[in-house]
């Protein structure tokens, strides 16, 4: 079987640190990300991955739903808006095409997107992903906030499974081994999205999240990507982040 074609935003980031001894301080910078981890267990259940990471998003990422088509599925995690819509011909003054824009048509042409949730997704800290305010918004499965969206929390939260459809999504995922996540983005389902999950905000289950999956045409299942399966024309979410960035010790 054909490998399904993978593309990978995110997950990387640069910090300073300023550490002060008295009178004495000193600058250090840092990099990190988590990529690479997240790509090779793609690779290894068999997907074809393609990653680029957060910084090199502006430059590097496909910016026409053509060039998109070259895959299956795009999968953002943790990238803010700004990050995608930002291109370097701006600086110039010069004009672009809106990179969210054609990811939404890219979806409506039949291409898969899910987002990851995380401190630069869906509404993030301080409403800074702000994708509600983005075309890419109406391809999603969920509504997103026009405030801080995220809920934090220390105490672990955990993912919980409804099986309210005939579906393969899940098989053979064991969804007790997983371990708590530290928070969530908190989302509403849309009405027309396929409810076949439970929801992060049932009151009755406030200590559980879910991933939601929406779409008016799923043609077959092609593997599974952590707690998703990918579709081709499928739009889906998982409102923690990756492991290990919103996981927690049991």
């Amino acid at each position: 079987m054909e490998k399904c074609r993978v593309l990978l935003l995110g997950e990387s980031y640069s910090a300073t640190h300023t550490f002060v001894r008295g009178r004495n301080y000193v600058t250090l910078p840092q990099y990190g990300h988590f990529g690479t981890e997240i790509a090779a267990m793609l690779e290894k259940e068999g997907f074809d991955v393609t990653l680029i990471v957060t910084h090199d998003i502006p430059e590097k990422c496909p910016v026409r739903r053509e060039d998109f088509g070259a895959y299956d599925v795009v999968i953002l995690s943790d990238v803010g808006s700004d990050t995608m819509l930002t291109q370097p011909p701006n600086q110039e003054g010069k004009r672009n095409p809106n990179r969210l824009q054609e990811l939404a048509g890219y979806v409506e042409q039949g291409g898969g997107v899910v987002m990851v949730g995380g401190y630069f997704s869906f509404s993030g800290i301080g409403n800074q992903a702000r994708y509600n305010l983005t075309p890419l918004a109406k391809a999603l499965p969920v509504s997103i906030s026009n405030y801080d969206d995220r809920v934090e929390c220390p105490e672990g939260v955990f993912v919980e499974v409804t099986y309210s459809g005939n579906t393969r999504l899940f098989e053979g995922i064991r969804m007790e081994d997983c371990p708590p996540f530290g928070g969530y983005n908190k989302t509403v389902i849309k009405e027309d999205a396929i409810k076949r999950y439970s929801s992060a905000t049932q009151p009755a289950r406030k200590n559980f999240i879910a991933p939601v999956i929406g779409s008016s045409r799923l043609t077959g299942l092609e593997r599974r990507f952590g707690f998703l399966g990918i579709y081709k024309d499928l739009q889906g979410v998982f409102l923690s982040g990756n492991l290990p960035v919103g996981g927690l010790s049991r």
